[in-house]
């Protein structure tokens, strides 16, 4: 074999926060065929109904179990990037865990290269490209730029009008489900970490500000509807180089 030692590290992020992330990041690289209408642009709520179980089995803590259990694996720790993070997360894994003396102090000084992997929100575009393929919108939007100038604009004019747009959610059973391993997690890898931050109630607290993040717009029930013709309209006639 050619590692005689392996030693297994994950990070740790909490699943109101992962799934989303991995959510955006997936989505974002079937945009085009999206557009094409070659497959269903799904919502958070279609994607965790579809993934949400599985997800789970490659989430942090179970992931370094299984690795725990390999015999030919000597180590598997979890990092808490609730604890660490940013520069101070990257700075904790060079130092503590790979004892590598040069980027150890390049993290600790700032000068790491730095690579940010901030996914953004899909729901304006998921809403043009509804719009375009039910012949609401006529811009190609198999375009990146014109997907962007299009849901932007769209974005703009429901800010300025203030509607009330339909929404779905991931069932509660899900969300309350998901809490409670979260609590189990962190009880049980960070204790004193999580005791210090406040325990259950500031973990109820977090969750409940990430909430929003497991709701996405009925994009069917709007599109079907008449309700923003007028805007989807104006937004195709607008002047791309305004």
């Amino acid at each position: 074999r050619p590692y005689v030692r392996i030693k297994v590290v994950t990070f740790y992020r909490r699943l109101q926060d992962w799934l989303p992330s991995w959510y955006n990041q997936i989505v974002d690289h079937y945009t085009t065929i999206y557009a094409k209408g070659e497959e269903r642009y799904p919502s958070i709520v279609d994607w965790m109904a579809e993934h949400y179980e599985n997800k789970l089995e490659v989430h942090a803590p179970r992931l370094a179990e299984k690795y725990r259990r390999l015999s030919w694996v000597e180590s598997a720790t979890m990092i808490n990037m609730h604890e660490h993070f940013g520069p101070d997360l990257i700075g904790h894994f060079f130092c503590s865990y790979l004892n590598a003396s040069g980027a150890c102090r390049a993290a600790r000084d700032g000068r790491m290269p730095s690579k940010t992997n901030v996914g953004e929100g899909h729901e304006l575009s998921r809403l043009a490209i509804a719009a375009s393929l039910a012949g609401k919108i006529a811009t190609n939007l198999v375009k990146p730029v014109n997907l962007i100038r299009i849901s932007r604009k769209i974005g703009q004019r429901l800010n300025e009008t203030g509607l009330a747009m339909p929404e779905v959610c991931v069932e509660d059973s899900t969300l309350a489900g998901m809490l409670r391993l979260e609590m189990e997690e962190e009880r049980g890898s960070f204790p004193d970490w999580y005791k210090g931050q406040g325990g259950d109630a500031a973990l109820e607290r977090s969750f409940e500000r990430a909430r929003s993040k497991f709701c996405s717009l009925d994009v069917d029930r709007t599109v079907n509807s008449t309700r923003l013709d007028d805007i989807f309209n104006e937004v195709d006639n607008t002047n791309p180089y305004l």
